[in-house]
């Protein structure tokens, strides 16, 4: 374990306690990102969530059926394997430490680093890493979803010291998302995915690290149950030194406590708009009780869900005007004269 100075082990416990204490999701993440620079020295920083995830709370607001979430029972053979403690799993585990990595072991029985000049995690070779490198870990995001969900992505970036949404180049070329979107929380480096001088010569390098004169990285990957929540990059720029082993070791020893808080915060949202959904009239009761059209019923649908009449004719792919007589005609039938009264008379069914 780090040797941490008596500030930093301060730092360390403000840290962990915001994760929990930050009422705001977005607000905790980008408090994270710039806290933990108290800990870890890094350039840039970006911490996305599952697009997934977020889909199926949309869906569930919609009152449209989200499949399985976080902590649901695993479909794919990964996430069997995983449950039944074939990579690395505690039979029983409950939280994201049922997902310890070979190397976590190794450190915890202090078999790491002891070694002459063995000072990263470079230095030993893990079963993952040689998977990886057979392509036995290739689960792409499809897969690692399970039969019958969504691929993942990613999502809702926040960043420290860079702006650009990276997510669908990282989805498109990253060697390490099968990582990702394996449903098990974990620290790593790129470099113990990929040696530095094959990273070098990748599309993936050259368009997302040489372009923003990042060089290396440390990669910390959220999950629950399974379930991908969240990655999170750390960049250092060219000329600068790999992360240490102590700074893998610092990240894992705060993933758990990240990954439950990503977790509770996808139940609060499933909570919640489990209950608008609830509050919200069926579109098909109120087209058939009003005698509304096909397209009034659809339109209907898209101002129940909130979307904006610029966002409705872009997606009819109809004119403002021949919109505003659809509303209309819905107001007409359904004897109110705005938005505001048509939600109220239907909310009351």
């Amino acid at each position: 374990m780090p040797n941490l100075e008596a500030n930093q082990w301060v730092a360390l416990n403000n840290l962990i306690y915001h994760i929990y204490a930050e009422e705001d999701p977005l607000r905790m993440r980008e408090r994270f990102l710039q806290d933990l620079r108290l800990l870890i020295e890094y350039d840039s920083a970006d911490f996305f969530l599952s697009g997934r995830l977020k889909k199926q709370v949309e869906e569930i607001r919609r009152g449209v059926s989200a499949g399985e979430g976080a902590g649901s029972a695993p479909t794919s053979s990964r996430q069997k394997a995983a449950a039944a403690g074939q990579m690395g799993a505690t039979a029983g585990a409950a939280s994201p430490s049922d997902v310890t990595v070979p190397w976590q072991k190794a450190a915890a029985a202090g078999q790491m680093g002891a070694t002459a000049g063995a000072d990263s995690l470079s230095d030993v070779t893990v079963p993952w890493q040689k998977a990886v490198a057979a392509g036995q870990m290739g689960a792409t995001a499809d897969e690692g979803a399970g039969a019958g969900h969504d691929p993942d992505f990613l999502t809702d970036p926040v960043y420290y010291n860079c702006e650009k949404n990276l997510s669908a180049e990282y989805d498109k070329m990253d060697y390490s998302r099968s990582l990702v979107y394996s449903g098990k929380a974990m620290v790593y480096r790129d470099t113990d995915v990929m040696p530095d001088e094959d990273r070098v010569k990748t599309e993936y390098f050259r368009r997302i690290y040489k372009a923003n004169s990042w060089h290396y990285s440390l990669q910390l990957v959220l999950a629950y149950g399974g379930t991908c929540l969240g990655a999170a990059t750390f960049y250092r720029r060219e000329g600068e030194k790999n992360f240490s082993f102590d700074d893998v070791f610092l990240l894992d020893s705060l993933k758990e406590h990240l990954s439950l808080r990503l977790q509770r915060d996808y139940e609060r949202e499933k909570e919640e708009a489990a209950r608008e959904a609830e509050r919200k009239p069926s579109v098909a009761e109120a087209a058939s009780r009003f005698g509304l059209t096909e397209r009034e019923t659809t339109v209907l649908g898209l101002l129940m869900d909130g979307q904006s009449h610029p966002e409705i004719c872009a997606g009819l792919s109809i004119a403002n005007n021949t919109l505003k007589k659809h509303i209309q005609s819905i107001y007409r039938k359904v004897g109110v004269s705005g938005r505001l009264a048509l939600f109220r008379t239907l909310s009351a069914r």
